[in-house]
């Protein structure tokens, strides 16, 4: 092979490379830096702009999926087959868990079905979550710092008990020293720790359950969720009135929308109390009374919107209401994320000073009876 059928070769086989390497361009990193929720909002403003635009979404899904890693693409690759099979989009989307969260799901479901969808992709695309995901990634990166300390903590107790208290204990007896009341403590603690040994491998492996699968993490989420607490209920009802506002600006009955979050709500808590509304409505009570009975409004909250004198005046209300109630989630959240940190570190800086003072007493001990 002569030295220009050689160059040419090269040149060939360089020129395939790079029309692969261009046809599979990503603007993606090499890890996943992404968090899910902006992924989820991505994902939003793409499904909006293929509503608005009347484009074809499982191609752009298909491409949205190849710019990303890992077990995103996974996801949206699965979503994307759904949609090319012919499964309408909030069907596919409620089949492919996390993919957008659940209040996000409803919120389209509703749309579909009450005709309000251009709407309710603008009002998702604009919602703020920047609060709400602040709050929670420091929530978790506390979690997560308290959990290594409490793994460092575990392994330096159990040398502990293992190859250094035996010995003071037999430097003890033969100097006659009392061992202190701190470190007796700390042994039985350790000997008790020991006896969960079993325990503790077990709850190990189901936290790694929760966390790295996704069935399980949402089965737990959902038994957490049944408790409702404060915040929850805030958050639901400012979710299921941001969702009337809209239905009640594009004029649809209020009836048939209680209809729809009754029958689709994803929580089996709020389903059950709109289910109550819904049935006292059609029995001819008052909506805003009903929705005041089951906690959804307080007293004032329903004499505000009964105050208002048209549709119109009455989406406004509805959504000033969700949004002072969205407003209080996100602040007790912020408490709790400023709280979680250094409550994580007392607690276990509590436990780090006890075993220093059960050994501190011991040498003070040890000294005091030789000087």
């Amino acid at each position: 092979m002569d030295t220009s059928t050689l160059v040419a070769n090269s040149r060939h086989s360089f020129r395939t490379l790079e029309k692969r390497l261009a046809s599979r361009w990503r603007l993606a990193t090499l890890f996943p830096v992404d968090s899910d929720a902006s992924i989820q909002r991505s994902l939003l403003r793409l499904l909006a702009v293929a509503h608005r635009e009347r484009l074809d979404v499982v191609t752009l899904v298909h491409h949205f999926a190849d710019e990303h890693r890992g077990i995103w693409r996974f996801r949206l690759r699965r979503l994307a087959r759904r949609l090319e099979s012919g499964t309408p989009l909030v069907d596919a989307l409620e089949q492919t868990p996390e993919v957008l969260s659940p209040a996000q799901i409803l919120a389209i479901r509703f749309a579909t079905q009450s005709g309000t969808l251009t709407t309710t992709f603008e009002r998702l695309v604009k919602q703020p979550s920047s609060d709400h995901q602040i709050a929670r990634i420091a929530i978790r990166r506390a979690l997560v710092y308290g959990i290594t300390l409490i793994v460092v903590i575990s392994l330096v107790s159990f040398y502990l008990s293992v190859f250094i208290l035996p010995t003071l204990k037999d430097i003890g007896e033969e100097f006659e020293i009392d061992l202190p009341w701190s470190m007796l403590k700390f042994m039985e603690a350790s000997r008790f720790i020991s006896s969960l040994g079993s325990v503790g491998f077990v709850l190990f492996w189901l936290g790694l359950m929760i966390s790295g699968f996704a069935p399980v993490r949402r089965l737990f989420v959902r038994i957490l969720s049944s408790l409702w607490t404060r915040v929850s209920t805030q958050q639901r009802s400012a979710e299921l009135l941001r969702l009337l506002s809209t239905s009640i600006g594009a004029g649809r009955p209020l009836s048939g929308s209680l209809a729809i979050l009754a029958r689709y709500h994803f929580d089996p808590v709020v389903r059950n109390r709109l289910l109550f509304v819904r049935n006292e409505v059609e029995l001819g009570a008052e909506a805003w009374e009903c929705l005041e009975r089951a906690k959804f409004l307080s007293g004032a909250e329903a004499d505000a919107i009964r105050g208002a004198s048209d549709a119109r005046l009455q989406s406004w209300t509805l959504a000033q209401i969700a949004t002072a109630k969205s407003a209080g989630v996100a602040n007790r959240r912020e408490k709790m994320a400023a709280l979680a940190r250094p409550i994580v570190v007392l607690s276990l800086a509590m436990i780090v000073f006890w075993i220093a003072a059960a050994f501190i007493q011991f040498l003070y001990q040890f000294i005091a009876a030789w000087a």
